[in-house]
């Protein structure tokens, strides 16, 4: 039996423009709808990267704290922008950034994602113009996916999977053989997710804030969806 959803992803799964991101982000209202309680490691520009990480650090801690077992967790990431990135330099300042401060195992670990590179911030510049390529970032993100996906398991956890994004470019070959392990009982909307299943595809007519994130209404439609999905 789950008794309790361990959630991570970006800002749209901590709740980024929300009035009272603890009690209305979609994660708390999941919960709430499976009657479970929720752990929400989600921080605002995260990458996936920083999700597999931080998910694979914390969930020890996180078992014990609640005295859980690995079978009674459920661990439910929802994934980011796939160009986002990020790289370890503790000596340098942290972006100043809203939201829950990081956790010991995110110091020294510095975002790079498309916003810091408008702003100038010269290791995102770098990245973009001499290390990025889309095909060689899915590559990582799908790395990345097979060994937490396989840690999880493993472990004995139970594992599911959304998209905060939608997943763009195309399923790099070496990654077909793990893609065939997801079906629709572990990705909402599959893989890649069919259209109107990621959370900024929500329906048209749901409020958005000034920078671009859904609201309350967008927030209790992806809660609703997914407590659907996952009932079924």
């Amino acid at each position: 039996m789950v008794k309790l959803l361990v959630t991570n992803g970006c800002s749209c799964t901590r709740g980024e423009e929300l009035r009272d991101p603890a009690s209305h982000a979609w994660p708390t209202l999941l919960g709430d709808a499976l009657g479970i309680d929720v752990v929400n490691l989600a921080r605002d520009g995260s990458s996936n990267r920083r999700v597999v990480r931080s998910t694979v650090a914390r969930l020890a801690e996180v078992c014990a704290d609640r005295r859980l077992r690995p079978q009674e967790v459920m661990v439910l990431p929802a994934w980011t922008q796939s160009s986002r990135h990020e790289y370890h330099a503790p000596r340098e300042k942290p972006e100043v950034r809203t939201g829950p401060a990081d956790g010991p195992g995110d110091r020294g670990w510095q975002r790079i994602g498309p916003w810091r590179q408008d702003a100038g911030h010269k290791p995102s510049r770098a990245f973009y113009d001499h290390l990025w390529s889309e095909e060689g970032q899915l590559a990582n993100f799908f790395l990345d996916w097979a060994l937490l996906d396989a840690f999880l398991r493993q472990g004995g956890f139970h594992a599911r999977y959304a998209f905060a994004f939608p997943l763009t470019g195309t399923v790099p070959d070496l990654a077909r053989p793990f893609t065939r392990t997801l079906d629709e009982d572990t990705v909402w909307g599959g893989l890649p997710p069919r259209p109107g299943h990621s959370f900024l595809e929500m329906p048209d007519g749901l409020a958005r804030g000034p920078g671009g994130h859904p609201l309350e209404e967008g927030h209790a439609w992806f809660a609703a969806s997914l407590g659907k999905w996952l009932s079924a």
